[in-house]
């Protein structure tokens, strides 16, 4: 068994490349700490290349995810408080949007019940009436040859608040609230954060915007 293990160590070693080992060690560490983990012998190597790519390129390794998603995001959604803090003392831009729907860091913190990470967030500098970008979706029910029968949906511009009035984050929504975040918040089709919480069944969520003036109506 004591054999086994070791040669496992020394494939996965070997396996990986000199520049991300070898060139720049704790930029890299930094890199996988919030580098979405996949199975396999060795699920460092979809990481190791990216990363090697960035140095070459000359872009910064905080930056290199696809979609535009910084390292922050990504820790900021998955609860990793601590890597959170470093990528910040790094320098990282915490109101950074990715490319396919404007979303923050912070947004994401938010829509993933961290109200720890939004708290850091918040008081780094994240912009708490940041919006998602907007959008139309067109939808029809049969027959949907008619084109009286489509119809256009507004979806997009939602701000960190209520990402987590959605899932009902009521921490979240109080480090929000008390950081100037608008309780009367609504998304592209007009939907509220009273709304939202309503309509998902948390009342806690509710009794405190309203409480804090949100619009019953």
């Amino acid at each position: 068994p004591d054999t086994d293990t070791d040669t496992d160590t020394d494939t996965e070693q070997k396996d990986i490349p000199a520049a991300a080992n070898a060139t720049r060690p704790a930029e890299f560490e930094e890199f996988w700490k919030s580098y979405p983990k996949r199975d396999g012998s060795n699920p460092k190597k979809p990481a190791e290349k990216k990363f090697i790519a960035a140095c070459k390129s000359g872009a910064d390794p905080k930056t290199v995810l696809p979609g535009g998603q910084t390292l922050l995001m990504t820790a900021a959604r998955s609860g990793n408080l601590e890597a959170v803090k470093m990528l910040l003392d790094r320098g990282v831009d915490p109101n950074a949007k990715e490319k396919t729907n404007q979303e923050t860091a912070l947004m994401w913190a938010a829509s993933e019940n961290h109200p720890e990470v939004v708290k850091v967030l918040v008081a780094r500098g994240a912009n708490v009436h940041a919006k998602t970008d907007s959008w139309t979706d067109v939808q029809a029910v049969s027959p949907h040859g008619v084109l009286d029968y489509n119809f256009a949906v507004p979806t997009g511009s939602d701000t960190p608040l209520l990402f987590a009035a959605r899932v009902g984050d009521l921490e979240s929504v109080k480090l929000l609230v008390a950081a100037g975040a608008n309780v009367n918040d609504e998304d592209a089709w007009g939907v509220s954060v009273t709304v939202l919480a309503a309509h998902s069944g948390f009342a806690d969520v509710l009794d405190f915007v309203l409480e804090k003036g949100a619009d019953a109506n």
